[in-house]
């Protein structure tokens, strides 16, 4: 796990959220390998266990190959990248102009360790152009932020409605790529065998809002399928797997344990 720098103005008050839900895929500067592309060469790099707080800026990732990991790029319908032992690209050549992209990630974790964010399978939709500068240059791609109280441990309790927030957001730090269209979000509760649509709300802030209800019994589990679009070819779509308590989630989204 490692960490960007930050820096509080004197007299300001700010909260650290240090293990909030959810562990989901990310970047920010506390690795220092973006998303990026040079002239017609392109680097992709996400953590795959990075934590839900922005004010950290922390991200997670697990030893080179000691956990099943499977990165691949394709530009339009071409397979131009497969990576079976991680999630990262660097300088691979690509295609002159701006032209379409898509990367899909499978990670996954021991559940007898993490308990949660046990597994995730995530796919970006993106463009991206030729970059006439010296050193590469990050690009956006749609990624999503999620808002969940829960106690230290990932848990809620059992048999009640709980509000949740997803946010799309650009993945290198800048501002999402056009304008966002298409939100959404189902849970399951029985490791994605059955999903159920959470209806959602724009909010003035840019994210989406709902409510979920928690297993009924304690020990139980939550898994979320979530996606995101925008009107300028960019879109997000994760499936979140989890193991928090009573079932065991393969399609990874979220964490959620109910006690």
């Amino acid at each position: 796990m490692v960490s960007g720098d930050n820096t509080y103005a004197k007299g300001s008050t700010t909260r650290l959220d240090w293990f909030a839900p959810a562990t989901r895929l990310a970047q920010s500067e506390s690795f220092g390998v973006y998303n990026s592309r040079w002239q017609n060469y392109m680097t992709w790099n996400v953590q795959a266990w990075a934590s839900a707080s922005d004010t950290l800026r922390l991200g997670g990732y697990l030893p080179w190959g000691e956990t099943p990991s499977h990165l691949q790029v394709f530009q339009g319908d071409t397979l131009i990248h497969d990576n079976p032992v991680s999630g990262d690209m660097q300088w691979v050549e690509v295609p002159a102009g701006n032209r379409p992209y898509r990367a899909v990630l499978d990670v996954e974790r021991p559940g007898d360790v993490f308990r949660l964010s046990t597994r995730t399978h995530t796919e970006w939709t993106f463009m991206s152009d030729t970059v006439d500068s010296d050193f590469f240059e990050p690009f956006s791609v749609l990624n999503l932020d999620y808002e969940l109280e829960t106690d230290l441990h990932g848990d809620v309790r059992a048999d009640t409605t709980r509000k949740i927030a997803v946010k799309p957001v650009s993945m290198d730090l800048g501002t999402v790529p056009g304008t966002v269209t298409k939100v959404t979000l189902d849970v399951s509760y029985d490791d994605g065998t059955g999903w159920q649509k959470v209806l959602l709300a724009k909010r003035a802030d840019g994210s989406w809002t709902g409510s979920l209800r928690t297993p009924k019994k304690p020990g139980g589990f939550v898994s979320l399928r979530a996606s995101a679009g925008t009107d300028s070819g960019f879109f997000h779509e994760v499936f979140h797997a989890l193991t928090v308590a009573a079932f065991t989630a393969h399609y990874i989204a979220i964490f959620l344990a109910a006690y």
